[in-house]
């Protein structure tokens, strides 16, 4: 009977005691809590700490989520910004080409039509002194007679007509060619303002166009060129001829050059230790505009090298390959 009684009396005890002490100096409150309604609320709370859990854990997965979604779009974004560009800057050139093809083939009909009139021209001669003239000299009467003189008459108008177009041919060609010599200046120009000429000494890429992890500012961001390693104080050439349109001091660019080549393009020449031309200056194609440095935003001596086309940035490398 002791026993059970003893064991009856520790089942009474078995349960939790909440001890509740107000600030204000009212008296103690004391809450006894049976042991399966503390299973219960232990479980709740476990339940609660769970989906608590759960939840920051979803957040913080659909907050990345949307991030990544974001920045994928940007890049999305960019990159269709850039190809919009490179098409509008491609096709004028083509245009411009196109037009300056045409021209040439004017040209090239006007010398073919040339060439086929002495051909004609020659060919004619070469009929009338075959048939109406003896092949030694001083005997060119005997072959033409009276019957024969009409024929004669009408060959010498033939051939006469020929010269007198070829002569027109030709005084077209000479001012053809004048309009050629003018394209092939046009031509030579616009190759030279094209930005085609690898910028430095240096060869190696150390960083390409495009998103990438910056190595100073410790975050993914957009890379608006190339960085071109090279030796401290080495050349810069400009890629082509153009204008210089700031040469100074720009931010993370430290010492920049900007140069506009026309028909929207522009290049920049970032991190320079010294710059060797000044705003409004005329530039000619591989000229020296600047020295290789490391000033702005930089991790060591490089070029920082930009393309941009009606002011969006592009790969500079099919340019400059």
């Amino acid at each position: 009977m002791k026993r059970h009684g003893a064991d009856s009396h520790n089942k009474e005890k078995r349960g939790s005691t909440l001890l509740y002490i107000p600030h204000s100096g009212k008296s103690t409150k004391i809450l006894n809590i049976s042991a399966p309604m503390a299973k219960i609320v232990s479980a709740f709370l476990i339940f609660a700490l769970i989906i608590v859990s759960l939840s920051l854990v979803m957040t913080y997965f659909i907050r990345e989520n949307r991030m990544l979604n974001d920045r994928n779009e940007y890049i999305v974004n960019k990159y269709q910004e850039q190809i919009g560009a490179t098409n509008l800057y491609i096709s004028r050139q083509a245009t411009m080409l196109e037009d300056k093809m045409e021209e040439l083939g004017e040209i090239e009909f006007i010398q073919t039509s040339i060439s086929g009139g002495i051909l004609s021209l020659a060919q004619k001669i070469e009929g009338v002194s075959t048939q109406y003239f003896s092949e030694l000299p001083g005997s060119t009467s005997a072959l033409i007679d009276y019957n024969n003189m009409d024929n004669f008459i009408n060959d010498i108008k033939d051939i006469t007509a020929a010269l007198n177009e070829f002569d027109g041919l030709a005084e077209l060609s000479a001012s053809e060619m004048v309009q050629f010599e003018d394209i092939r200046v046009n031509l030579s120009n616009y190759l030279e303002y094209v930005p085609s000429l690898w910028p430095t000494e240096s060869t190696y890429i150390g960083s390409d166009f495009g998103m990438r992890w910056h190595p100073i500012l410790k975050v993914l961001k957009e890379h608006t060129g190339l960085d071109i390693g090279g030796a401290y104080k080495d050349d810069i050439y400009a890629a082509g001829a153009g204008t210089v349109t700031f040469s100074g001091w720009n931010g993370g660019y430290g010492y920049l050059v900007k140069i506009d080549h026309g028909d929207g393009i522009e290049t920049y020449y970032g991190h320079a230790s010294k710059l060797l031309v000044s705003k409004g200056d005329i530039v000619e194609k591989g000229q020296v505009i600047a020295l290789v440095g490391s000033t702005g935003v930089s991790t060591g001596p490089h070029l920082h090298f930009e393309v941009r086309i009606d002011n969006v940035a592009v790969d500079p490398l099919p340019f400059i390959n």
